[in-house]
């Protein structure tokens, strides 16, 4: 990365150029926007196809059916370690009123099962039924699908934080290369005029 005009502009530079010189490359300087746009168009093309995005959705939808499955028996566990608590302190209670045990011998067995109900009972509520069983099928229609391929690119290209876009590209570029078509192209910007 290089600056110019005081940091108003950021340039990618070649790192072949910058190591060993003109003789293996002539240098081209592109302005940072530009590059970064023209990655995340060119893999919003290739990435977000509208058959690569129904199978993304396709698999979040199928993990989030799994995670509630597992929701589910974590949830009937529960309810039924609860409902064993419940029984057991109905009868320490039932016991005191009958007069059959003193409350001072079993005190501490019911503070402690007071604890575990109360334990279950968050853990319980933590566990919310998940909404996916009315998943909208809808959402698997092509508009959908590039309705949800445009809030991509607005994420990305809408971001005024060049880093976001930054991190975005490095989860999927490891190098890029770049060929000019003939001798004395030039990228446009708003900072100097020229680049050959």
């Amino acid at each position: 990365m290089e600056t110019a005009k005081s940091g108003r502009f950021t340039y990618y530079q070649c790192g072949t150029y910058l190591k060993k010189g003109k003789s293996v490359c002539q240098g081209q300087r592109i302005p940072a926007h530009l590059l970064e746009n023209a990655m995340l168009d060119h893999l919003s093309a290739n990435r977000f196809t509208v058959e690569r995005v129904k199978s993304i959705l396709k698999g979040i939808y199928t993990e989030a059916k799994a995670m509630d499955k597992r929701n589910d028996g974590q949830r009937k566990s529960i309810i039924r370690q609860l409902d064993v608590v419940k029984t057991k302190l109905e009868r320490q209670f039932e016991a005191i009123e009958s007069g059959a045990i003193e409350l001072s011998l079993v005190a501490e067995r019911i503070k402690e099962l007071k604890e575990r109900r109360t334990q279950l009972e968050t853990s319980l509520g933590e566990l919310k039924p998940s909404t996916l069983k009315t998943f909208p099928l809808h959402f698997f229609t092509d508009d959908s699908i590039a309705a949800f391929q445009q809030t991509i690119r607005e994420l990305f290209f809408g971001a005024e934080n060049r880093d976001t876009t930054k991190r975005y590209l490095r989860l999927f570029i490891e190098k890029i290369i770049i060929t000019l078509a003939k001798s004395g192209d030039c990228w446009e910007d708003g900072g100097d005029s020229c680049h050959p």
